[in-house]
């Protein structure tokens, strides 16, 4: 958990919050007259106190750098839930519900291929309404696998496994991590298991199964080299989904595909619990 000055400069950088809220001073007049100096003094202040908003924030900070919509979008319906229901009772539990609930739909709706952009300002729009919005994803994740056939498919770009391959990673990681402002602080590269080896590759090396994240200093000595060789950089990063990887024998074909197939449905289970936790929430006000 982040506790010193250090990491208060780090999440006011990565934060960027006067620029969040110009733009919600646009879309919710009320928001005039806010002294957002105190507020967000008291929202870092939460996030450093909270583990469990400090996780949330970790991920929502890790989406718009990887996706091709407006800079910290996320981040509007987070921040102006925040400021508009601070002070009401059980605060924090709703607002760490209400945050992973924003990251379920926005990651299933991007998985998916669908519009993201759009959901983020209706949600922000009923967050203005209320402290319980009902929003949710169209189509079901329970009835709708085409988020999960998209993760299954290789992806050769850098470009595009940095965004999409490396949010389904952060998401994975931040489930048992205990540190997130501390990654922050480094750079987090995606690194394959499996080396790449030039045209002939097998496409499965570039699924998600054959991914992990790694620290870039970790990633310089481990790129290339046998599994065998590999593990020992792996033993060494803060990343626990990393870490793990120190306790298989070897790396093959099959143990990418059991991995792709244990990753997708890990995720399902976390996207699944936070809807269930909102849901919950929802029912009982």
């Amino acid at each position: 958990m982040c506790s010193n000055q250090e990491d208060k400069k780090i999440l006011k950088s990565e934060l960027q919050l006067p620029d969040i809220q110009k733009r919600l001073v646009t879309l919710n007049q009320d928001l005039t007259n806010t002294d957002f100096d105190s507020v967000n003094s008291e929202f870092i202040g939460l996030i450093i106190k909270n583990i469990q908003v400090q996780k949330g924030i970790f991920i929502s900070l890790a989406f718009p750098k990887f996706c091709p919509y407006n800079h910290k979008k996320i981040l509007e319906p987070i921040l102006l839930y925040y400021i508009r229901y601070r002070t009401k009772e059980h605060f924090e539990t709703k607002f760490t519900n209400f945050i992973f609930k924003v990251i379920a739909e926005a990651c299933l709706r991007y998985f998916s291929l669908k519009d993201v952009s759009s959901f983020l300002d209706k949600v922000t729009k009923e967050v203005i309404e209320s402290d319980y919005p009902d929003f949710k994803f169209k189509e079901s994740y329970q009835a709708n696998d085409d988020w999960k056939e998209n993760l299954r498919r290789p992806v050769k770009t850098p470009r595009n496994y940095r965004k999409k391959q490396r949010l389904v990673l952060v998401l994975l990681a931040a489930e048992m991590q205990l540190d997130y402002v501390d990654l922050l602080k480094k750079d987090i590269e995606v690194e394959h298991i499996y080396p790449q080896a030039g045209e002939n590759d097998d496409d499965r090396i570039y699924t998600i199964g054959n991914l992990t994240l790694l620290e870039k200093k970790l990633n310089g000595k481990a790129s290339n080299h046998d599994f065998c060789d590999k593990k020992n950089n792996y033993q060494k990063s803060k990343i626990t989904i990393t870490q793990e990887l120190y306790e298989m024998d070897s790396w093959d074909f099959d143990e990418i595909d059991s991995r792709t197939e244990d990753l997708i449905s890990d995720l399902e289970g976390i996207f699944g619990q936070w809807q269930d936790d909102y849901r919950e929430l929802l029912n009982t006000n």
